[in-house]
């Protein structure tokens, strides 16, 4: 606790009492917490109750979002497809209507639905596919680094 409290350039005893709960930890304690540990200053208030706490399916979601957005078209409509069958979905499904076809070259506003098409689907799996999606996408999006690297080359 006191190499943390000198990382942070805070003393000691505020340290102690902090953590005693003798004194309340203020966003200025939580920031150089936060800075110390290499963390990010927002989810040290969250966790300190600064700031109120995120829905797990909100990180998961912007994770998942950001994932499927660095992905190419083909890729993207592949993990569209993957999910429906993880949830056993086929194209005559109840999100048929939700499928545009294959997206080519999608501009801002046509990527925002496809984010809202990858949502709407992501919350209704359970969080192991879900963990399964991300890892796919992980590994979809490395396979596409490692193209665009070969074809550099």
């Amino acid at each position: 606790m006191s190499h943390l409290a000198r990382r942070s350039g805070i003393s000691s005893g505020l340290m102690s009492d902090v953590m005693s709960g003798k004194v309340p930890a203020s966003a200025n304690f939580c920031a150089k917490i936060a800075d110390g540990l290499g963390e990010s200053r927002e989810k040290l208030f969250r966790l300190a109750g600064i700031l109120p706490t995120l829905p797990p399916k909100t990180e998961q979601t912007k994770e998942a979002t950001t994932l499927f957005g660095s992905l190419d078209e083909a890729l993207r409509h592949s993990m569209i497809t993957t999910m429906k069958n993880l949830l056993g979905l086929r194209a005559q499904s109840r999100t048929a209507s939700l499928d545009p076809g294959p997206i080519i070259d999608p501009q801002p506003p046509e990527r925002d639905r496809v984010s809202q098409r990858l949502v709407e689907e992501l919350s209704t799996m359970t969080p192991e596919d879900q963990q399964l999606v991300f890892d796919l996408m992980r590994r979809l999006r490395g396979s596409q680094d490692r193209g665009r690297d070969v074809a550099t080359d």
